[in-house]
């Protein structure tokens, strides 16, 4: 729905050389999977602030009203193959 061309730019250069990011930056890969997930969880909050004011709802004031918009408006605003992925995260690390 808001797709960012940013987003899709970061994350498609980050996984092509997440490795020379690791030895140029000296981080671990744990480091750099943490700032993607920060990011696309960043990128995803945003989605969901363009999409409650489109539609008129409240923008949340706190923590915990921002929490409550996430669980109810992140699946209108993911796409099917976002919300394949999320399941296939989840699964590799339910277990």
């Amino acid at each position: 729905l808001f797709r960012s061309s940013i987003y899709t730019d970061v994350l498609s250069g980050v996984f092509v050389s997440q490795l020379q990011i690791c030895v140029k930056g000296k981080i671990t890969r744990a480091d750099v999977d943490m700032l993607i997930s920060q990011f696309r969880n960043m990128e995803l909050m945003h989605r969901v602030l363009k999409y409650r004011k489109l539609v008129g709802k409240n923008i949340p004031k706190d923590e915990s009203a921002m929490k409550l918009a996430m669980q109810e408006d992140v699946p209108k605003v993911m796409t099917k193959n976002e919300k394949r992925d999320m399941r296939k995260e989840y699964a590799k690390t339910a277990f």
